[in-house]
């Protein structure tokens, strides 16, 4: 079940991604100030904020839907172990939908596709786990929010620059 979760999460997060980058491309959406290059790098303002709105993007998709997995099927979810379970089946069933829309031009390497699947297994895997932890703890689901955006823009960043 949380397989497909993963998949609804993804579905979702495609979607919104959709719907920014049309309002985002719009004429005047971004000032030209936006539009400056980077140093040495080829990226551009306007290029970097896309790749973290990206991520955020995804990682809210993956919190929101895990945490209604968890509203529905909270009393079957007691371990750690299972957590880490969830969270992999969840990351599977997100990644799918990339991977499938990353391969329909073109024949993607391995690792790329190791890499799309291993960022929202490990962004999954740790949301499921501040998910299930008991609620005097210390980190929050914000905190988590955050540090899995920030991670997941670092490796949207290194395939982009692998890219060019």
């Amino acid at each position: 079940m949380s397989l497909f979760f993963g998949v609804l999460a993804a579905s979702f997060a495609l979607i919104t991604e959709m719907m920014v980058y049309t309002v985002a491309t719009l004429p005047l959406a971004l000032p030209p100030a936006f539009s400056v290059a980077l140093p040495e790098n080829g990226f551009t303002l306007s290029g970097l904020l896309m790749l973290c709105g990206v991520a955020l993007i995804e990682e809210l998709s993956k919190l929101v839907f895990l945490r209604q997995y968890f509203r529905r099927f909270s009393p079957s979810i007691a371990t750690t172990q299972k957590a880490w379970l969830i969270g992999t089946a969840f990351g599977i069933g997100f990644s799918l939908i990339e991977i499938v829309l990353a391969s329909q031009d073109t024949m993607v390497p391995i690792l790329n596709l190791v890499g799309i699947a291993s960022i929202h297994i490990i962004t999954s895997i740790l949301f499921t786990l501040v998910l299930i932890r008991p609620k005097n703890t210390s980190i929050t689901l914000i905190q988590m929010l955050t540090a899995a955006t920030i991670l997941h823009t670092i490796y949207n960043i290194a395939v982009s620059l692998i890219s060019l």
